[in-house]
């Protein structure tokens, strides 16, 4: 995937790969009026930060924290996560949660539930 933009000025920008994808992504969500936010990956986050970005309470976030499911440490006796690593598991959850639902659609189908 490539992205190519030009300017009034005769300015051109030209992305390719990783960076076309989300910054098109981002564009779309503008585009059709949705909130967006640019921010450092390597941003620390408190747990309620973090938990918030999940959608999840912050005693579950904690309790992922304390199984090893998203990297943390503790800046004193506080767990503080990298934005990076919520979305990643953000992603990881969102792909698994995709997976299963296309598997009870097989099966659904298998099973003659669906016509």
């Amino acid at each position: 995937m490539s992205l190519q933009v030009e300017g009034e000025g005769g300015w051109e920008i030209s992305l390719l790969g990783a960076a076309a994808g989300p910054l098109l992504d981002l564009l779309s969500d503008l585009a059709e009026g949705r909130a967006v936010s640019v921010s450092d990956a390597d941003e620390e986050l408190t747990t309620r930060e973090a938990a918030e970005l999940l959608n999840v309470s912050r005693p579950h976030l904690t309790q992922l924290l304390k199984e090893g499911e998203i990297p943390s440490h503790k800046v004193g006796s506080h767990y503080r996560v990298y934005r990076r690593d919520v979305l990643a598991y953000k992603a990881r959850r969102q792909e698994q949660s995709e997976e299963a639902m296309q598997e009870l659609t097989r099966l659904s189908q298998k099973l003659g539930l669906y016509d």
